[in-house]
């Protein structure tokens, strides 16, 4: 299954015919765009509302992009998000009916763990003077990650 489209305009002819063609039941996109022909169900995903409450962290064009968030959560069947805060957001800002957003935490690749103590001070030391944004400190160990089920 191919979607030959390589503008936008394309894309709007294009992706509801695949849709059609291939019995597709419901589309998810995690780029709030939804065709304006929609031949089945839709789920967007939302991350965060960066661009709404904080326009100055935002560029120009990413923020004109982000413009059709609304419309797509509007005309979506549900809307994810990845936290509880996320989730607030979108039903604050853009209006959603909180029933139609659920909540789908997103999480590390099975190898990542949280470093000791120690090296997680160390860590912390040389993240934060590149980076004040990350929360963790994780570490590949190939170890499973808790929520996965199955023995270690």
């Amino acid at each position: 299954m191919n979607l030959d489209a390589r503008t936008p305009i394309e894309e709007e002819f294009e992706l509801p015919a695949l849709l059609e063609r291939e019995a597709i039941d419901v589309l998810h996109t995690p780029l709030w765009r939804l065709p304006a022909v929609l031949p089945s169900r839709a789920v967007v995903t939302i991350h965060d509302m960066v661009p709404a409450i904080r326009p100055d962290l935002t560029s120009d064009g990413f923020a004109r992009f982000f413009e059709g968030a609304a419309e797509a959560a509007e005309r979506a069947d549900a809307v994810v998000c990845p936290s509880a805060s996320a989730k607030r957001d979108v039903v604050a800002h853009l209006g959603v009916p909180e029933a139609r957003v659920r909540v789908i935490p997103e999480t590390p690749a099975p190898c990542f763990r949280l470093l000791e103590a120690e090296p997680r001070a160390a860590t912390r030391a040389v993240r934060d003077t590149a980076s004040r944004n990350a929360d963790h400190c994780w570490r590949c160990t190939g170890a499973r990650h808790k929520a996965q089920p199955g023995p270690a």
